[in-house]
């Protein structure tokens, strides 16, 4: 009796129960991949400029800030390409159709394969699936971003915006700071890109 109540503790305690999935309207899903969107671009302020979108998506006062690289917000980062993913897989795709069948297909494979690349734990974290696994190389990195943002993507048509890009800027030293600190430690992990590329 002590023998078969002890299995069926252990087995109690190791059975997972499956969540039944959430069933959303066309509507309903696309309104939470508008949230998600907006959640990834708060990440990267410089990137939400581009874009030109609304401080409602992009964050309270965005235009003044960086992004950041620091180890704390990478790792947040990682959480955050984790969680996006449970909330997507907790919706059942099969009640969609047209363009948010498409959109939960397109994020889905994004989400997934950012999940890989972070299991790699080198590089930037990844929450978009295409970034590179080195934190800089001849194409990508801060040293390419910076200059191009200040010069192509700022707007300067207002006293807001000359302030704006003034915050950014006084921002720019602290980024190469978090930036250098990956680089040493993707160099002690033999993760950097190859010498000739750079």
């Amino acid at each position: 009796l002590t023998l078969t109540m002890m299995l069926i503790s252990i087995y109690g305690s190791c059975h997972k129960t499956v969540k039944p999935l959430t069933v959303l309207s066309n509507h309903e899903f696309l309104e939470i991949s508008e949230k998600h969107a907006s959640v990834i671009l708060q990440t990267s302020p410089e990137w939400a400029s581009s874009l030109g979108v609304s401080e409602e998506i992009g964050g309270k006062n965005y235009q003044s800030h960086s992004s950041s690289f620091s180890d704390k917000e990478n790792k947040a980062l990682v959480e955050l390409n984790k969680k996006l993913l449970r909330e997507l897989n907790a919706i059942d795709k099969t009640k969609l159709t047209g363009t948010a069948r498409t959109t939960y297909d397109i994020m889905l494979n994004i989400y997934q394969i950012s999940a890989k690349q972070n299991q790699l734990k080198i590089g930037l974290p990844s929450l978009l699936g295409f970034d590179s696994p080195y934190v800089v190389n001849q194409l990508f990195g801060l040293h390419i971003n910076v200059p191009s943002h200040f010069i192509n993507q700022t707007p300067l048509t207002n006293k807001a915006d000359i302030e704006n890009y003034i915050s950014r800027l006084s921002q720019v030293e602290s980024q190469f700071d978090e930036v250098l600190e990956m680089l040493k430690k993707d160099k002690h992990n033999n993760a950097l890109a190859p010498r000739y590329i750079l």
